[in-house]
């Protein structure tokens, strides 16, 4: 019986000096989170330009009320013949409603994923998640590339991002940078033109990475706050994208 109360006695004592140090331990508040605005992305990204603003559906809006998002359409800027049109969706936050899995929204939407993979973004130490999003019934479909940046940490799966965040609140840092990246273009059906346009994505991916790696993995008193612009561009072709 001794042995239990000893042990007993040292548990609450353990508590005890955990709860004083909760108690005194208060982490400096952290700086507003202010997201990248549009004008610090970049017109032109390497060899493909701008091609329009693209619209974000209002319940994606009303989901992510707390996020800053941006949707931008983009071209390559030459005769390439194949994935002409890329859509870069860039969704800042500081917690978990700045967050969602890509997979569940092209999912609930109808689409079906496949080729699930992580692929590294050329010229870069990045890896990102790859995969195909396809209809089922028509064939059609996009080639798509994301990534989360935490804290200025790359991670590029939805299981790590949710341990992230879960320890940020834990530790009291519950204002941690999040970025969600997505890049997609259109899905050629035949596979000769697939893996073709699938080097273009992978160029527009480590464009836009060289363009905004600064922005994404620093803080925001580290950034400087110019905006990288180049020639306004707009053309004739178009991108849908999936549901965000």
């Amino acid at each position: 019986m001794s042995n239990v109360r000893r042990a007993a006695g040292l548990l609450n004592l353990i508590l005890a000096v955990a709860l004083v140090v909760t108690l005194a331990w208060k982490p400096a508040p952290p700086e507003p989170f202010s997201g990248i605005p549009p004008e610090e992305v970049p017109q032109r990204l390497g060899g493909f330009v701008a091609d329009g603003e693209a619209e974000v559906a209002p319940e994606a809006r009303e989901a992510l009320a707390a996020a800053s998002i941006l949707s931008r359409y983009y071209r390559s800027d030459s005769d390439a013949d194949v994935a002409a049109s890329f859509e870069l969706l860039v969704i800042g936050g500081t917690d978990r409603s700045a967050l969602h899995d890509p997979r569940s929204c092209f999912v609930g939407a109808g689409w079906e994923i496949r080729n699930d993979h992580t692929e590294k973004i050329p010229g870069t130490p990045v890896e990102a998640r790859a995969c195909q999003i396809v209809d089922a019934k028509t064939g059609a479909g996009f080639d798509a590339l994301y990534l989360y940046v935490v804290d200025g940490k790359v991670i590029h799966r939805v299981t790590d991002i949710r341990a992230q965040m879960f320890w940020s609140a834990v530790i009291g840092k519950k204002n941690r940078p999040v970025y969600f990246v997505r890049m997609i273009s259109p899905l050629m059906k035949d596979e000769v033109m697939q893996a073709r346009q699938h080097e273009e994505l992978l160029k527009f991916a480590a464009a836009t990475w060289d363009s905004l790696d600064d922005r994404l993995q620093s803080a925001p008193s580290q950034r400087q706050r110019v905006a990288r612009s180049g020639d306004d561009a707009s053309g004739d072709e178009t991108l849908r994208g999936p549901s965000r």
